[in-house]
Protein backbone atom coordinates (compact mmCIF):
# COMPACT_ATOMS: atom_id res chain seq x y z
CA UNK A 1 0.00 0.00 0.00
CA UNK A 2 1.18 3.20 -0.87
CA UNK A 3 0.27 6.65 0.98
CA UNK A 4 -0.98 9.95 -0.44
CA UNK A 5 2.82 11.30 -0.46
CA UNK A 6 3.63 8.27 -2.07
CA UNK A 7 5.48 6.09 0.45
CA UNK A 8 5.31 2.67 0.56
CA UNK A 9 3.50 1.40 3.69
CA UNK A 10 2.99 -2.40 2.96
CA UNK A 11 3.05 -4.52 0.41
CA UNK A 12 0.41 -7.29 -0.13
CA UNK A 13 2.11 -10.34 -2.21
CA UNK A 14 0.51 -13.95 -2.88
CA UNK A 15 1.93 -15.98 -5.58
CA UNK A 16 0.18 -17.76 -8.65
CA UNK A 17 1.11 -20.48 -10.67
CA UNK A 18 2.82 -19.22 -14.13
CA UNK A 19 0.52 -20.44 -16.85
CA UNK A 20 2.74 -20.79 -20.59
CA UNK A 21 1.48 -19.33 -23.65
CA UNK A 22 0.41 -22.25 -26.03
CA UNK A 23 1.84 -22.31 -29.36
CA UNK A 24 -2.39 -23.03 -30.38
CA UNK A 25 -3.16 -19.22 -28.12
CA UNK A 26 -0.14 -17.36 -30.01
CA UNK A 27 -1.75 -18.41 -33.75
CA UNK A 28 -4.90 -17.22 -32.69
CA UNK A 29 -3.62 -14.00 -31.58
CA UNK A 30 -1.38 -13.59 -34.31
CA UNK A 31 -3.96 -14.37 -37.13
CA UNK A 32 -5.48 -11.33 -37.83
CA UNK A 33 -2.21 -9.48 -38.05
CA UNK A 34 -0.76 -9.38 -41.53
CA UNK A 35 2.35 -11.63 -42.57
CA UNK A 36 5.01 -8.63 -41.73
CA UNK A 37 3.32 -7.55 -37.78
CA UNK A 38 3.41 -11.24 -37.50
CA UNK A 39 6.89 -12.18 -38.88
CA UNK A 40 8.01 -9.31 -36.68
CA UNK A 41 6.32 -10.43 -33.28
CA UNK A 42 7.29 -14.19 -33.72
CA UNK A 43 11.21 -12.69 -34.14
CA UNK A 44 10.77 -10.84 -31.05
CA UNK A 45 11.55 -11.89 -27.81
CA UNK A 46 8.23 -13.05 -26.71
CA UNK A 47 6.64 -14.02 -23.13
CA UNK A 48 6.69 -17.63 -22.40
CA UNK A 49 3.68 -16.47 -19.63
CA UNK A 50 0.49 -15.45 -19.48
CA UNK A 51 -0.33 -12.78 -17.06
CA UNK A 52 -0.69 -13.60 -13.58
CA UNK A 53 -4.46 -12.38 -12.62
CA UNK A 54 -6.76 -10.75 -15.22
CA UNK A 55 -8.08 -8.62 -12.76
CA UNK A 56 -7.89 -7.11 -9.25
CA UNK A 57 -10.48 -5.02 -7.35
CA UNK A 58 -10.24 -3.28 -3.77
CA UNK A 59 -13.10 -2.98 -1.35
CA UNK A 60 -13.98 -0.65 0.91
CA UNK A 61 -12.42 -2.68 3.53
CA UNK A 62 -9.09 -2.91 2.40
CA UNK A 63 -9.66 -6.23 0.83
CA UNK A 64 -8.04 -7.41 -2.62
CA UNK A 65 -10.01 -8.95 -5.08
CA UNK A 66 -7.59 -10.77 -7.61
CA UNK A 67 -8.63 -12.79 -10.35
CA UNK A 68 -6.10 -15.12 -11.59
CA UNK A 69 -5.46 -15.96 -15.37
CA UNK A 70 -7.74 -19.12 -16.50
CA UNK A 71 -5.52 -22.40 -17.03
CA UNK A 72 -8.80 -23.17 -19.45
CA UNK A 73 -9.62 -19.78 -21.25
CA UNK A 74 -12.80 -21.65 -22.34
CA UNK A 75 -13.92 -22.15 -18.82
CA UNK A 76 -17.86 -21.73 -17.95
CA UNK A 77 -15.98 -20.29 -14.28
CA UNK A 78 -13.90 -18.02 -12.39
CA UNK A 79 -12.66 -18.01 -9.46
CA UNK A 80 -12.17 -14.98 -7.90
CA UNK A 81 -9.32 -14.83 -4.35
CA UNK A 82 -9.81 -12.57 -1.81
CA UNK A 83 -6.96 -11.17 0.44
CA UNK A 84 -6.37 -9.50 3.29
CA UNK A 85 -3.89 -6.66 4.21
CA UNK A 86 -1.68 -8.95 5.59
CA UNK A 87 -1.84 -11.44 2.37
CA UNK A 88 -3.95 -13.95 3.82
CA UNK A 89 -6.78 -15.30 1.96
CA UNK A 90 -10.03 -15.03 3.69
CA UNK A 91 -12.33 -15.94 0.86
CA UNK A 92 -12.54 -17.28 -2.53
CA UNK A 93 -15.72 -16.51 -4.98
CA UNK A 94 -16.51 -18.64 -8.13
CA UNK A 95 -18.28 -16.51 -10.75
CA UNK A 96 -19.48 -16.83 -14.41
CA UNK A 97 -16.48 -16.11 -16.52
CA UNK A 98 -18.00 -13.82 -18.43
CA UNK A 99 -18.39 -10.97 -15.43
CA UNK A 100 -15.71 -9.07 -14.27
CA UNK A 101 -16.27 -6.91 -10.56
CA UNK A 102 -15.67 -3.43 -10.67
CA UNK A 103 -16.67 -1.53 -7.43
CA UNK A 104 -17.30 -3.38 -4.59
CA UNK A 105 -18.77 -1.31 -1.32
CA UNK A 106 -21.37 -1.57 1.33
CA UNK A 107 -21.21 -5.04 1.13
CA UNK A 108 -22.69 -5.19 -2.75
CA UNK A 109 -19.82 -6.49 -5.47
CA UNK A 110 -21.05 -4.27 -8.58
CA UNK A 111 -19.91 -6.44 -11.80
CA UNK A 112 -20.09 -6.21 -15.68
CA UNK A 113 -21.19 -9.23 -17.36
CA UNK A 114 -20.48 -9.93 -20.92
CA UNK A 115 -22.11 -13.06 -21.28
CA UNK A 116 -23.88 -13.96 -24.72
CA UNK A 117 -26.75 -11.96 -24.18
CA UNK A 118 -24.80 -8.67 -24.08
CA UNK A 119 -23.58 -6.47 -21.13
CA UNK A 120 -25.55 -6.47 -18.19
CA UNK A 121 -24.73 -4.79 -15.24
CA UNK A 122 -24.64 -7.06 -12.24
CA UNK A 123 -24.95 -6.59 -8.38
CA UNK A 124 -24.08 -9.28 -5.89
CA UNK A 125 -24.62 -9.10 -2.33
CA UNK A 126 -21.78 -10.60 -0.15
CA UNK A 127 -22.57 -12.25 2.29
CA UNK A 128 -19.62 -13.50 5.44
Amino acid sequence: MTAANGVQRETVTYTLESIPITDSELEKWLEPLSDQTSRLIRNSDLRETKPAYTAFVVDDSGRIWVRPTQTDPEAAEAEWIVLDIQSRVVGKVVLPSSVNLQVIAAKRAYAVDEGTTGVTLAVYEIVE
